[in-house]
């Protein structure tokens, strides 16, 4: 019988000094988990994969398979400056993304955590079946992703933030947002797909996606108007303190 050897693709790191950079810029109410950017997330189209996986995360004990289906998300890291403190969240791997694929899986039980994130420390959020699969992903000619999990993401609901911030990113330039409610919860995970196993580098470090809404001030016969825009998340990194 022919032996299959299950490969990784997780390079090792060091984890001292790119955690204590990220945890010095955050001077907020809760310290990040670490080394993990913040990521604005946009919308896309793509192609359908089809694709059999295995995961398994801190909700699944064991391997669950799955099946990896159309990409919906693209999520660059970004820089953030809180309007309320002037609080200012750089950028640590320029060359980490995420590409979110829709993902099918067996039903499972829903959840409800507490997290702690630089938009508070007791957040409750409810979360439902797992829809998404995300996994690093080169961009363009930047190098490939660095100490970057696999994340497994639920559906989430929780109260709103109302928190106002700057975003930079490769693709926007100090836009004012207002962070919303949040959207979605994703655990690191471990993946199998053929014969490559990947493994995971950070067990502590979540993300939190929230909805943000940009405004926009028009004029027109009708008169003037202000509106919201919303289709981008931001993804904060976050600690999961209590699962129910």
């Amino acid at each position: 019988m022919k032996m299959t050897t299950l490969r990784s693709h997780v390079v090792p790191v060091v984890l001292g000094s790119c955690a204590a950079l990220l945890l010095s810029a955050s001077t907020s109410h809760a310290q990040l988990p670490g080394p993990l950017d913040h990521f604005m997330c946009y919308a896309i189209r793509g192609v359908l994969e089809n694709a059999p996986v295995q995961l398994e995360d801190q909700f699944d004990p064991g391997f669950v398979p799955a099946t990896v289906l159309r990409p919906e998300f693209f999520c660059n890291p970004v820089e953030k400056t809180r309007l309320d403190t002037g609080e200012v969240t750089k950028i640590i791997f320029p060359q980490n993304h995420l590409k979110w694929y829709r993902i099918s899986t067996p039903q499972v039980p829903t959840h409800t955590v507490l997290v702690a994130n630089q938009f508070g420390t007791n957040q409750k959020l409810r979360l439902t079946q797992p829809r998404w699969l995300a996994v690093p992903t080169q961009k363009d000619d930047l190098p490939h992703p660095e100490s970057l999990d696999h994340f497994k993401c639920y559906p989430a609901t929780g109260a709103s933030v109302s928190i106002p911030v700057t975003l930079r990113d490769q693709f926007e330039e100090d836009r004012n947002f207002l962070v919303l409610k949040p959207l979605r919860f994703c655990n690191p995970t471990r993946k199998i797909h053929g014969d490559i196993r990947v493994e995971i580098q950070n067990p502590e470090a979540h993300l939190t996606c929230y909805d943000v809404a940009r405004s926009v001030k028009t004029q027109n016969q009708f008169g003037p108007e202000v509106f919201f825009v919303r289709k981008m998340t931001l993804c904060v990194p976050s600690r999961k303190l209590l699962v129910d």
